[in-house]
């Protein structure tokens, strides 16, 4: 999980760097940042990585609720519905990746507790 931990860092430490010339740069810069380090102090073996993880998945779930409803109401306008579905995509790529991290530094929690 390290190996995969450093690869997540490197990629979203990347994603957020692009970010910049986006028009809602901080909105995502915030999101994937919050990922590139949660992922970072998970590889080293730092305790907050799961309330870092946690932070991203608070932005994570707003971000999804706010394009599906853009997506939705854009659809029958014609109007960027694309741009929508493609920003949710990374919403969810960073949803995913911040729940594979909690679920995992509680199951690593979990039993170190119960071979102590």
């Amino acid at each position: 999980m390290k190996i995969a931990s450093w690869i997540a860092f490197a990629f979203f430490t990347y994603a957020t760097v692009v970010q910049y010339n986006d028009p809602d740069a901080p909105i995502w810069m915030a999101q994937y940042g919050f990922a590139a380090v949660a992922s970072f102090f998970y590889a080293i073996d730092i305790v907050q990585a799961v309330n870092l993880a946690w932070a991203s998945v608070a932005i994570a779930v707003f971000q999804s609720g706010f394009y599906l409803k853009s997506i939705a109401q854009n659809s029958f306008m014609n109007t960027h519905p694309i741009e929508f579905a493609s920003e949710l995509g990374g919403t969810i790529i960073v949803l995913a990746w911040t729940i594979v991290l909690i679920k995992t530094a509680f199951f690593n929690r979990t039993h170190r507790e119960e071979a102590t």
